[in-house]
């Protein structure tokens, strides 16, 4: 190509001749020199883009089974007990795009590194320096993630009469979601970086790693980074809860009725992550390439709440009113994590004729944090500020990135 004539621009991608072609800066033609297969559709010579749904199931394979069962008694009075269970248990799998990072590092002795690609580097103000390489792990394979879950809910109840007008209810249920998330098709850039870093570029350690072309792994160097692992979670909740419900006064219109209660709620959560997932390199980003790295996290909440709802009825059987109620409700929240939170409703129901009903309402309702937002590790990094300190920390040929010792 004339000097001058392919726009500048600062990544290069490598064919698998060794030659090198442009990625584009999206200006026409500025995709220059690119040998490989061009999609049809995917391919355009202002940006080179890797076309990464082929790899991804359209529709998610699953396999369920499920069972319920719930059986009552009478007692004379109108006094039920009940009793109810549920399982569930039901696997699904996922497939991603081969592994992907813009995260490892080669020097510039690496034996791999073609003649083209060399004369580029001994361009630079410091030919020795470090060279940065983006890539998609396709030797690997998609990356695939099997999930199995269990289910399993538990509800025993009594009601029945107060009085004559007046009702009650109450119920002790517990739940817990079991799952099994197994990881295949993750890569490990320590372990990369030790064969880019190796003098025979890891020759001596597995065999071939040429990493700047498709296919030039050898099996033993795949297996060598390859990483597969299994998360587990967990969620536990109980609940606990009694109410009433009955008529207070009576109105022209119809009875004013209430409903009171007191509920208590318990939730745990778990997440035991794999202990690949959660090594971090002394850059200070995550050893795992491929599925989203994490940590393990364990903790509970618990909130009691007191409510009460009252229906007031206005009109009732007038011309174009049949029906006009008003409905309040307060409810108060005491957790363990927020403290203490109101919240209420005012709602006006409106029913002109049989076929129509209007209803209009004015709410406040509060969320407290969730029990997985309440301990969910904090490892987010800015990835440029990460990318700059790698950079800069292997600005003069530094060692491999390997995990950093427990403190």
């Amino acid at each position: 190509y004339p000097a001058g004539s392919v726009p500048y621009q600062t990544f290069f991608g490598v064919n698998q001749d060794g030659s090198l072609f442009t990625i584009g800066t999206f200006a026409p033609g500025s995709v220059a020199n690119f040998r490989g297969e061009r999609d049809p559709v995917q391919f355009s010579d202002r940006a080179y883009t890797y076309n990464y749904a082929p790899w991804n199931y359209l529709q998610l394979p699953l396999e369920r089974v499920w069972a319920f069962g719930r059986a009552s008694y009478e007692f004379d009075g109108g006094h039920e007990v009940f009793g109810q269970a549920l399982y569930a248990d039901y696997s699904v799998e996922q497939a991603l795009a081969p592994a992907p990072t813009t995260l490892l590092f080669v020097p510039a002795s690496n034996p791999y590194i073609s003649d083209d690609l060399a004369s580029l580097l001994d361009s630079r103000d410091d030919p020795a320096a470090d060279l940065r390489i983006a890539k998609r792990f396709s030797e690997l394979g998609p990356r695939i993630g099997s999930s199995d879950y269990d289910v399993l809910q538990l509800t025993a109840g009594v009601g029945g009469p107060l009085s004559d007008r007046w009702h009650y209810d109450a119920y002790l249920q517990y739940g817990e979601n079991d799952q099994s998330e197994k990881q295949r098709g993750n890569a490990l850039r320590s372990r990369s970086n030790e064969l880019t870093y190796a003098t025979d570029g890891g020759a001596s350690i597995c065999g071939d790693f040429n990493i700047f072309i498709i296919g030039g792994m050898s099996n033993e160097c795949v297996d060598f980074i390859a990483a597969g692992g299994e998360n587990r979670s967990g969620y536990e909740q109980t609940i606990a809860e009694i109410s009433a419900t009955g008529p207070v006064a009576d109105l022209p219109a119809g009875e004013l009725r209430v409903a009171a209660g007191v509920m208590y709620k318990r939730d745990a959560f778990f997440y035991k992550a794999d202990p690949i997932a959660s090594v971090i390199l002394d850059d200070g980003i995550p050893d795992v390439i491929g599925f989203n790295a994490t940590d393990n996290i364990d903790g509970s909440d618990y909130n009691t709440d007191l409510y009460l709802e009252a229906l007031i009825p206005i009109l009732a059987n007038r011309r174009g009113a049949e029906k006009l109620e008003a409905v309040l409700g307060y409810r108060h929240s005491e957790y363990q994590s927020a403290g203490g939170a109101d919240s209420w409703k005012a709602e006006l129901l409106y029913q002109p004729v049989d076929a129509l009903r209007l209803r209009g309402s004015l709410q406040r309702a509060v969320r407290a944090p969730s029990v997985f937002e309440l301990y969910q590790p904090q490892l987010r990094l800015d990835r440029e500020v990460a990318v700059a300190l790698v950079l800069q920390e292997r600005g003069d040929g530094a060692v491999p990135l390997r995990p950093k010792e427990p403190e």
